[in-house]
């Protein structure tokens, strides 16, 4: 029997929307690091990062934060 996914009522998002940052609010919340609405796993565990679909100004600046100054910035364009 297959079973559908669905958006959880109020949000407007399906979990596989944003499932780096669904992860990160739930079952993984303690890998999580968090700064604004961006978020990453702990450096020792996965290199994925969770973000908005459209990032403003305070976005990228909490981007850097969580990165640092090891990021790989050229894999990161700003458009």
């Amino acid at each position: 029997m297959a079973t559908e996914l669905t958006t959880p009522s109020g949000t407007g998002v399906h979990p596989l929307d944003d499932a780096i940052r669904e992860s990160l609010r739930g079952a993984h919340a303690h890998f999580a690091r968090w700064s604004g609405r961006v978020a990453r796993y702990h450096p020792d565990v996965a290199p994925h990062v969770g973000h908005p679909a459209t990032l403003g100004d305070g976005d990228w600046a909490d981007l850097a934060t969580l990165l640092g100054s090891t990021a790989n910035w050229r894999r990161l364009r700003r458009p």
